[in-house]
């Protein structure tokens, strides 16, 4: 049987579907030519002031992403009444009925942001990332897509808390921090002080210490400890470094960095790892010309894109 679309959507931004049920979802919203969920989604659109999700943080989630998503196809019809029908189930509880007033900063390719909170903690905001919060900051709660550093202000009554796709960290005053872009596996990574994680809506959590990371498989949870964290954070300083990184996550890392399209062309080929540190002002050529000379790899131009072959 055909699962009914309304139960999905609501599902989706209430943040209560599987990853299974997350990237069907947004498979759905990515055909182009599913005329009937389209037009479920304008049907929504125009019945949905009646329609409101109670767990706003997730649903402000569910919206960063498709908005991340809607940027890079702005010609998709689609993504519009997404979008849309995402924004309203955030507004009516957060602005019409609470008079909260929410600030959701991003990030654009290669570009980086340090914002000061009104608690006085410091969130260092990674390319291609965004944080949505309430602007007092009165209860230290933020939504993240993407990556950010933080350094909390420490305040024993009020936790620091982020949520992170079905994830949170809660922290008194410490300095972390957090990788969670859409597809790929959130890290968390102490620097300082102790932060617990936790699956949102559950009692379970682990706590990390400074110099611990913690990275969230689908299937498991794997811990390890971090001598030189200096590396993880060194995009503060504008630097990529790359650890040991397999080619697929490094041009991830890239496309955030340069406003380019890199594509493997022997996606089924093993693929090689690299350590390297990119300092600040590299040109993408420059920084394929560094990997190629491992020849690990080669590289070449074909219309806007770049076609990258595992040797």
């Amino acid at each position: 049987m055909q699962p009914d679309p309304t139960t999905q959507l609501k599902k989706y931004f209430s943040g209560e579907c599987s990853r299974e049920e997350q990237q069907l979802i947004e498979q759905l919203l990515l055909t182009e030519d599913n005329a009937a969920f389209s037009a479920y989604l304008q049907a929504e659109w125009e019945a949905l002031p009646n329609n409101v999700i109670p767990d706003q943080t997730l649903a402000a989630e569910r919206y960063a992403r498709l908005s991340k998503k809607m940027r890079t196809k702005p010609d998709r019809r689609i993504w519009y009444w997404a979008a849309a029908i995402a924004l309203l189930f955030i507004i009516p509880v957060k602005f019409l009925f609470t008079g909260t007033q929410w600030e959701t900063i991003t990030t654009g390719t290669g570009e980086h942001k340090d914002i000061l909170l009104a608690d006085g903690s410091h969130v260092w905001l990674n390319c291609a990332s965004s944080i949505t919060f309430d602007k007092k900051f009165k209860e230290r709660k933020i939504t993240l897509q993407g990556e950010a550093f933080f350094t909390v202000t420490k305040d024993d009554a009020k936790p620091f808390i982020v949520s992170f796709d079905h994830y949170y960290t809660q922290v008194l005053g410490t300095s972390f921090d957090i990788k969670a872009y859409g597809a790929e596996q959130p890290i968390v990574t102490v620097t300082e002080g102790k932060v617990a994680v936790g699956v949102t809506g559950a009692s379970n959590y682990d706590v990390l210490t400074a110099h611990e990371r913690l990275t969230i498989f689908p299937t498991a949870i794997t811990k390890e400890i971090i001598p030189n964290t200096a590396r993880i954070v060194a995009w503060q300083k504008g630097e990529i470094q790359f650890h040991q990184t397999k080619l697929t996550d490094v041009i991830s890392e890239l496309e955030r960095w340069y406003h380019a399209d890199l594509v493997i062309a022997n996606p089924n080929a093993n693929m090689p790892t690299f350590t390297a540190v990119i300092k600040p002002n590299t040109t993408l050529e420059e920084v394929l010309q560094i990997l190629s000379m491992t020849n690990k790899i080669s590289y070449r131009q074909a219309d806007n894109k770049i076609i990258i072959t595992a040797n």
